[in-house]
């Protein structure tokens, strides 16, 4: 809306500039846990073999049926089965 001709503005009264933040600064790894490339990821030895996806290993089992004993349970039979599939195929490398 435009200032009415009749009316008087102090000068506490006009908009004052605002400060802004200033530009972020750049990152970079300087902490020991930190690592800035895949390359740097921890590889065998005590910090073990990447594995696969133990989800893809938990679909494949839910198109099969297996014949188990009285008193076992399902869910457990593919859990078993899915940790030991991961398990040999980061032994492996894959």
């Amino acid at each position: 809306m435009a200032q009415q001709p009749n009316i008087e503005v102090e000068i506490a009264n006009l908009p004052r500039p605002t400060a802004h933040p200033a530009p972020a600064r750049r990152w970079k790894p300087d902490r020991p846990g930190d690592l800035g490339s895949p390359d740097e990821v921890p590889w065998g030895g005590a910090f073990g073999t990447m594995g696969p996806d133990a989800g893809y290993a938990l679909k494949l089992l839910s198109d099969r049926q297996f014949d188990l004993n009285a008193g076992e349970n399902h869910r457990a039979a593919d859990v078993v089965i899915m940790a030991l599939a991961t398990a040999r195929a980061s032994h492996a490398g894959r």
